[in-house]
């Protein structure tokens, strides 16, 4: 064995066996994975001078789970280790609230002595608290004097001390009465590499826009509040292909898919649409609602007046701001839904059954009339896309067309004039998580699920 290769095992030997709590410290502040009673198993799986990688096990999924954290600036060489690692664990410490200093191992008291120490300290505030049980103990009557009649010793400070006592546990009680019954959303947020997956959820989680994004290995796992107090969980998945196998696997634990789509990306845009179909029919059973966003419009090409672009239905041109010829204004227009009332409660039923009521609310909502009144699937103008008319993406009513979503009648238009009825609520937005075009809007659809 290399000696390089040596060195990063008994580093890695060394955190599981003596730091398991450092590990948790670095998921937590470095890898921002919420440490909660469902994670366990917290260990280092691999050491590179340039990142460690560190898995865990998470009851509400079936596989460990990786994450990768960098080291930066990396080490010159491992002989660095442990100068890094101990700055960057009592860091992490500080972050959480905790001291560097952990106890490993906790002892019980041996010997009389030791057993007698403890009653000499814990006595003052037992008998502060319970003073009542004072006038039971063989106490002198010179320690009585002492003490004095101010203090009394008596049942009614005892009664006080019980008072204080069904307050706090009152208090308690409806704490733990509002925890049961706080509402909790699982998504699972997919797409392609880099579609905006981690911005996303970062955004949600209430972090700033960053330029520059680790891809995400596998799988992550974030938690956030939203202002009506849901308690949202959000499994940011790889869209690497060979990660997209664990999307199912968090299709069965998810309340709502986010589907996310790089219109700025034209070379990999019909992977992405055929990617969606895959996922849109693999669920459609389940009535599990899907929100599709159309990421990065303010990278899309600018709009230019003198470019006329061609209907590939039937050979028409029109510019960009008009569909002449084919009956459809293609508005500003950058959200709309399609709410299907039939379907809305038979959802799993994990799930919580939604009435037809709420999914009625949907259809009126504000964003779905402007578009719905005068769209025609059928009339809307398809077009080569290509950087001269890219720009029409951001378009719903194009962007539907494209993606052969028809948000008036529920149906998924796939090739070879094959349709699927969309047995689900879905939401189609094109937005921007860099300038967060439209996010607010987003967050209010997910809050009416």
């Amino acid at each position: 064995m290399p000696a390089e290769e040596q060195s990063a095992q008994s580093i890695i030997a060394h955190m599981n066996k003596d730091h398991k709590l450092a590990l948790e410290d670095f998921l937590y502040v470095y890898g921002k994975v919420p440490i909660t009673e469902e994670i366990s198993n917290v260990r280092m799986q691999e050491f590179a001078l340039d990142h460690m990688t560190i898995t865990f096990e998470h009851s509400a999924i079936e596989f460990d789970v990786e994450k990768y954290i960098p080291i930066d600036p990396p080490l010159k060489d491992f002989s660095e280790a442990r100068s890094r690692l101990v700055p960057m664990a009592k860091e992490a410490a500080a972050k959480r609230g905790f001291s560097h200093i952990r106890i490993n191992e906790i002892s019980k008291p041996r010997t009389i002595l030791e057993h007698l120490i403890i009653v000499l300290v814990l006595l003052p505030f037992v008998a502060y608290v319970h003073r009542g049980i004072l006038e039971f103990l063989p106490l002198p009557q010179s320690v009585l004097d002492f003490i004095g009649k101010d203090v009394v010793l008596s049942y009614e400070s005892a009664e006080l001390g019980m008072d204080c006592f069904y307050h706090l546990w009152n208090k308690l009680r409806e704490w733990f009465q509002y925890l049961g019954t706080q509402r909790r959303l699982s998504i699972a947020v997919i797409g392609l590499q880099n579609s905006g997956k981690t911005t996303f959820t970062n955004l949600l989680v209430g972090q700033e826009f960053e330029t520059d994004t680790i891809p995400t290995l596998g799988i992550n796992i974030r938690e956030t509040r939203l202002p009506n107090h849901t308690q949202l969980r959000i499994y940011d998945l790889a869209g690497q292909t060979r990660f997209q196998k664990l999307w199912e696997r968090c299709f069965q634990e998810a309340d709502l898919l986010v589907y996310m789509l790089d219109l700025s990306d034209l070379t990999n845009w019909e992977s992405a649409k055929a990617k969606l179909h895959d996922v849109i029919i693999t669920t459609n059973i389940d009535h599990i609602p899907i929100l599709v966003l159309g990421n990065k419009v303010d990278l899309l090409p600018k709009f230019q007046p003198d470019v006329q672009l061609e209907d590939t239905r039937n050979g028409t041109n029109s510019n960009s701001n008009s569909g002449a010829g084919t009956g459809v204004n293609i508005s500003s227009t950058s959200a709309t839904v399609f709410s299907n009332p039939s379907t809305a409660a038979t959802t799993k039923k994990r799930r919580k059954s939604r009435s037809v009521e709420q999914s009625t609310r949907q259809q009126t909502w504000k964003y779905v009339s402007p578009l719905l009144h005068n769209y025609e699937f059928e009339d809307i103008p398809k077009y080569d896309l290509n950087t001269e008319n890219q720009h029409v993406l951001s378009k719903i009513e194009i962007l539907s067309k494209e993606l052969g979503i028809d948000l008036k009648h529920g149906l998924l238009h796939l090739p070879h004039d094959a349709k699927v009825k969309l047995n689900r609520d879905i939401a189609l937005f094109s937005i921007s998580c860099k300038d967060k075009t439209l996010l607010d809007p987003v967050i209010e659809w997910i809050l009416e699920l």
